[in-house]
């Protein structure tokens, strides 16, 4: 009898201890599952920094800590060229993306940019000579979906972002910006000679407001009455006329890149932008110059896989001077 006791005892306690064994294995595999699906969806997401400095003029007729910059520049209401002076500046980019599948990549961007230098003197639209102050400006933020391959053949392929625009600058929000769209492809034309590549760009966008995004213009007019005595009144006065302000913008560039070895990449493009304002809004053959359309030639250096360098100078295409001129560098990092 004593011997069933002790041998019933001993096998509860074996089970127990097999019973406990099983549940700290399946425990361990359990959390290895969930340290690897933490891991798979940690190893989607890649964050993206960049910096782009304009550094001073290829000319030395500006003041000290001026340059050129085409940000700054553009038309003025008359269509007169403005005057595209202004600071040297640091303009950067922090993106956050998610992979998706088919390669495609769901990213949100904050970008700034900061003017260096204060009391940069600069010619207004009335000729009149003001300045420039430093600070930091913010652009709107965006949600973008980039789209690879859309179309790939064997002489080149399409791959496109597509953007979200919020109204997250207090410039938008006073004009009561609900959201803007845009679209930004790329042209990737394939070449047969090594460490060639070319191809074409383009972005545009569109914005969407909660009332009417005016501008005003001043218009003087004349008109007669014809008195019942055969005799005329002239009026003659002026009023205030409402024009939609910016409806579009757009780019439409190209590059032309060469790899001279491994880690060195000599780079030129060109950028022609353009935007609609006033009476052009809702037309599709009316177009005004947005900002100086630019050239840009440099070289870059791939420090290492997500680590890359580029220096080199921008210069207008209209005025294509030294006057007329900036020297930038950049840092791109990805992670």
């Amino acid at each position: 009898m004593r011997r069933i006791v002790q041998s019933l005892i001993f096998s509860i306690a074996t089970s127990n201890i097999a019973y406990a064994a099983e549940a700290v294995s399946n425990k361990l595999n359990y959390n290895a599952k969930e340290q690897t699906m933490t891991q798979k969806v940690l190893s989607k997401f890649s964050f993206n920094y960049f910096a782009k400095y304009t550094g001073r003029s290829l000319s030395d007729s500006y003041q000290d800590g001026a340059t050129y910059n085409r940000f700054d520049g553009g038309k003025a209401a008359d269509g007169s060229r403005r005057d595209a002076t202004g600071s040297t500046q640091l303009y950067q980019s922090f993106k956050l993306s998610y992979k998706l599948p088919l390669n495609m990549k769901l990213s949100y961007g904050v970008t700034y940019q900061d003017n260096l230098n204060n009391n940069i003197k600069f010619k207004g639209d009335s000729g009149d000579t003001l300045t420039r102050s430093n600070g930091r400006s913010y652009n709107d933020h965006r949600v973008a979906l980039w789209v690879p391959n859309i179309v790939s053949g064997s002489k080149a392929s399409l791959s496109s972002s597509f953007f979200y625009q919020l109204p997250t600058t207090d410039t938008s929000k006073d004009n009561e910006m609900k959201y803007a769209v845009g679209i930004q492809p790329t042209l990737s034309i394939y070449s047969k000679v090594p460490g060639l590549y070319h191809g074409l760009t383009a972005s545009i966008e569109k914005g969407y407001f909660n009332k009417p995004y005016y501008e005003r213009e001043t218009v003087n007019y004349t008109y007669s009455i014809q008195n019942l005595d055969n005799t005329s009144t002239e009026y003659s006065g002026r009023y205030i006329q409402e024009n939609k302000q910016q409806g579009v913008k757009a780019n439409i560039g190209a590059y032309l890149n060469y790899a001279i070895a491994h880690k060195v990449t000599l780079k030129s493009s060109i950028d022609f932008d353009y935007d609609q304002v006033g009476k052009q809004v809702g037309t599709f053959n009316e177009w005004g110059n947005n900002m100086d359309n630019v050239g840009n030639l440099g070289a870059a250096y791939s420090v290492r896989k997500g680590v890359n360098l580029e220096g080199g100078v921008n210069f207008s295409l209209e005025e294509a001077s030294i006057d007329k001129s900036a020297i930038f560098g950049s840092l791109s990092l990805s992670i």
